[in-house]
């Protein structure tokens, strides 16, 4: 495979900075496979990086440690992580990044430090690694409360029709997905509320609404709607996270709440993140247009932007509601694409997101570490895995029972550069 210099540059750079298409990956996996002497293939990289990018960044990159890790990044199966560091100068990274880890048994993860010194990557660790592991979720545990007070346990009943209310049945299909759907029968002309249910520790659960548009629920959330939308709008209230898709219906405005915060739409597609424990609550826009309001303030965002109001019991006044532009969709989007996304997170963050997946209470023994995380993983690794990289930046943890302790290790260091 013949490649211009131009072209291989461009490749390294998208690929560095995991900003390449799974087909621009590809092209540059099928370039390494079919230049097969690594000397002059990694004096080749060195070069490009050279003349495209700047002789002031050459010093900085370890060439056969960057070549050895594209090499064996191609050579994991499809579901390994693709993964990037974090640097102070953005710049460094954006053309240069040059360390790439891999972890055994499928995770993955990058690992840096809230430092302005120079930076480093832990490798895999057993460090403090326990016995007593926890999977990641193997099915779905989501109930669903129909209107007289019924529960179904969905991971329990059998596919097809779980339930009828009036004129719309309840329908289980054969993947495991949840349908309302109009039947023959006495229309519904009074609100019939039913609640879903997706409990900690649970898989995302996904169902269509009766008027075809559809909710995808994250591990801990919950949410409340009409069997069938009757009225002027269609209003949904939830808790936790949820995607949703809405069709389009000029007539009847589709408004999501929690508490005072509300978010109308006409046909859109956006993710709303309102769980209890987090900072802010964020309305992230994919498609379409929505209007964030709370009390006397409101705002319209667009595709690509992200409404964020700070989720406090300070009185309403006080709250800020704003909007943010050049959000990480892929970041947002990751717990229903069955991936955990960092950029620059701190790890009290993730740990939280992790809490809910696997369903564990986190226990800081020493206080919380200052560590801020880069990169990706599929959600399927146990929880070990998922912390195998902590150890070498001097964290260690234990799981006993559904509780997950995490301790600084008092006799490392926070230099990175020590590792």
């Amino acid at each position: 495979m013949s490649l211009t210099d131009e072209r291989v540059a461009y490749l390294l750079q998208v690929w560095t900075s995991r900003q390449s298409t799974a087909a621009e990956e590809q092209e540059l996996f099928n370039w390494l496979a079919n230049n097969t002497d690594s000397s002059l293939v990694k004096g080749h990289i060195q070069q490009l990086t050279e003349q495209y990018t700047g002789a002031d960044m050459v010093s900085a990159v370890d060439w056969e440690s960057l070549y050895e890790r594209i090499l064996h990044s191609r050579q994991q199966n499809a579901t390994a992580p693709r993964l990037h560091a974090y640097s102070i100068n953005r710049q460094w990274i954006r053309y240069a990044a040059a360390v790439l880890v891999v972890l055994g048994l499928g995770s993955a993860l990058v690992l840096s430090l809230d430092t302005k010194k120079k930076q480093s990557i832990a490798t895999a660790s057993r460090k403090g690694e326990s016995s007593n592991d926890i999977n990641a979720p193997a099915s779905n545990r989501a109930t669903i409360t129909l209107a007289n007070g019924q529960k179904v346990f969905l991971d329990s009943v059998v596919n097809g029709e779980l339930a009828k209310q009036g004129n719309i049945k309840l329908v289980k299909l054969d993947n495991g997905q949840i349908s309302y759907q109009p039947v023959t029968g006495e229309v519904i002309k009074e609100m019939q509320f039913n609640t879903l249910l997706n409990p900690r520790g649970s898989k995302v659960i996904f169902m269509t609404l009766s008027d075809g548009s559809r909710v995808w629920l994250d591990a801990g959330s919950s949410v409340t709607y009409p069997v069938s939308f009757v009225g002027k709008e269609r209003r949904v209230t939830i808790t936790g996270e949820a995607y949703f898709e809405v069709v389009h219906d000029a007539s009847m405005p589709f408004i999501v709440s929690k508490g005072d915060v509300q978010v109308e739409v006409l046909g859109t597609h956006f993710n709303f993140n309102a769980h209890d424990d987090e900072t802010t609550i964020r309305t992230t826009l994919l498609e379409g247009s929505v209007r964030v309001k709370f009390h006397d303030k409101q705002v319209v965002i667009e595709p690509g932007q992200q409404a964020q109001l700070e989720n406090s019991v300070a009185a309403s006044s006080q709250r800020q509601l704003k909007v943010a532009g050049n959000i990480d969709i892929e970041q947002v989007m990751a717990w229903k694409n069955g991936s955990f996304v960092f950029n620059r997170t701190p790890l009290s963050y993730v740990l939280m997101q992790l809490s809910r997946w696997y369903d564990v209470e986190i226990v800081y023994e020493q206080g919380v570490p200052d560590i801020k995380l880069g990169g990706e993983m599929k959600r399927d690794l146990s929880l070990s895995q998922v912390l195998k990289g902590l150890g070498q930046l001097g964290v260690n943890f234990r799981i006993e029972g559904k509780k997950l302790f995490i301790t600084k290790d008092v006799n490392s260091t926070t230099d990175p550069s020590h590792h």
